[in-house]
This record gives C-alpha cells, structure tokens and sequence, in this order.
C-alpha cells in the first residue's frame, strides 16, 4: 500500500527529469532506477514512521489501526500522505504548463525541429499519465483523510462499525484496475489524436499548389 502511496511522487520526479533533460531523456539510462529508487525510499520511510512504536513480540495487530489506544504516529504519517499527494499534484500541473509555455516559445521562435520533437513527446506523456496521476492522487487523498477521520474518531465508533469503515476503505484492487484502464484509454486517445494532427498537418491542397505554381510562372 505505502508503495502505491509513494506512485504519485515519483511519477512527477520523473517528469521533472523529463523536463529538465528534454534533450537527452530518450537516451538516458538511468533516470529510470533514480525514480524507482525514490520510491522505494518514500514507501519504506513512510512505512518506518507507522510501525515505530510497533513491538513485534508476543501479540501482534495485524493492522495498526486495528490498536485500541489512539495512533498518533499513525495519524502523522496519514496526513503527511495528503501533503505529499498534494505537492505532488500540484508539482505535475505546474511542470505541464511548463511545457506546454516551452512548447509555444519554440514555435514563435522558430526553435529546431528535434527540440520541438522532444518536448512534444514530454507533453505526450504529460498527457497520458495527466488522468492516472490526478485518479491516483484522488485516491490516495481521500483514503488517508477517510482512514485519519476514522482513527480519530474512533471513539464514537463501535468495534464492529470501525472495522467496517477501515476494512471498507480499502480498494486498492478496485483502484488499480481503474488505473490500468485509464492509462490505456489515454495512452490510445492520445496516439489517436496525435496521428490525425499529423495528418492534417501534411495534408496538401493540390489546387494551391498549383495555384502558386500558375503565380510562379505567370
């Protein structure tokens, strides 16, 4: 789950190596392992946060929220999870305008046809991931903030009724099906919307070109 938390960050560090190396990201090597790498590290730090009260001898909770007395680490860490998804939203939104600003000085400008190539593919993938990353981002926001409302009011819950509420708040499965669909569909309407702009952008009107060729010789 804490590594599911940590996909919105890295997908947005990984946009922002895009960005930065626009020129030499196709080519690069390595930017794939740093952004799996910080991954992992924000899912096991988060994760170190909420098991480090936890003692694992005798009796074990299979789940931290399952404790009977109030887990303040465990609500640190849940509100932690709704800044980080958050900034990080708000970082990916930020980075897409970015391109999309760069995208239009290089066509006022003239800019080379390779460099206009490679932040049109930046924005391509912008574009594809732009409905996974806000749905994951959604996702994660609502179910911290639903499991920290749910441990902190614990109070006024029966045992069975919180069990329902925390147990219920779990859908990963549900999301991650969402996400693999949503990620298909747009990464095929996007190839299909590339493909008929690049279409009707060398699309050639004959009588035109005739046209100028009439001018030419007359």
């Amino acid at each position: 789950m804490w590594f599911c938390v940590s996909t919105t960050p890295a997908l947005t560090l990984e946009r922002f190596l895009a960005t930065k190396r626009t020129c030499t990201y196709q080519k690069d090597k390595y930017s794939w392992s740093l952004v799996m790498l910080f991954q992992l590290l924000l899912a096991l730090l988060l994760l170190a946060f909420v098991y480090a009260k936890q003692s694992f001898g005798g009796t074990t909770l299979y789940c931290m929220a399952a404790s009977s007395s109030l887990p303040f680490h465990v609500l640190a860490v849940l509100a932690l999870t709704i800044i980080i998804q958050l900034v990080s939203l708000g970082c990916y939104r930020y980075l897409l305008k970015k391109n999309e600003k760069l995208r239009e000085k290089l066509q006022q400008d003239g800019g080379d046809l390779i460099r206009k190539y490679q932040v049109e593919e930046t924005l391509r993938a912008f574009r594809i991931l732009k409905i996974p990353v806000h749905l994951m981002a959604v996702f994660q926001f609502f179910y911290s903030l639903n499991s920290f409302c749910v441990l902190y009011f614990n109070s006024y819950f029966s045992r069975p009724v919180y069990f329902l509420l925390m147990e219920g708040n779990i859908y990963l499965p549900e999301y991650t099906l969402a996400f693999i669909i949503t990620f298909i569909r747009m990464e095929k309407e996007v190839r299909e919307i590339s493909s008929k702009g690049l279409r009707k952008s060398i699309e050639i009107d004959t009588d035109v070109y005739f046209e100028n060729i009439k001018k030419d010789w007359s």
